[in-house]
């Protein structure tokens, strides 16, 4: 069985149809890829992205910052008030209780006999 030149058995070597050298597709990429010994390249949208992600985080913490003075100004806020409320809660309380006593020795006072007007 004969073959045409057409028809020939590829041989391993370069062809003659392609442009390239035959020891393309062994070599690496002269263009530095995206990841260089496991760094990835940082484009300028990247880095500003980062500063973004930077600065969104101190804006959180900021954030919860200025909350935990803010409940820890309102819980003292309400200690006082608290304090305050109980004060004038005994203070009541205890003119109450001359004003009941006073009363009471007002009765006595008139089931004796003593009065404001005759004082014996």
């Amino acid at each position: 069985m004969s073959l045409s030149a057409s028809q020939a058995i590829p041989v391993a070597g370069p062809s003659v149809a392609s442009s390239a050298p035959a020891s393309s597709s062994t070599r690496a990429p002269t263009r530095s890829s995206h990841n260089i010994a496991g760094k990835k390249r940082c484009t300028p949208w990247d880095l500003k992205m980062e500063q973004r992600r930077k600065q969104q985080e101190v804006k959180d913490m900021e954030r919860r910052m200025k909350e935990e003075v803010e409940n820890a100004r309102a819980a003292k806020g309400q200690a006082i008030r608290e304090r305050r409320q109980k004060a004038a809660e005994k203070a009541r309380l205890e003119t109450m209780a001359t004003r009941m006593s006073q009363k009471k020795l007002d009765r006595k006072r008139r089931r004796l006999g003593i009065t404001k007007k005759v004082s014996h």
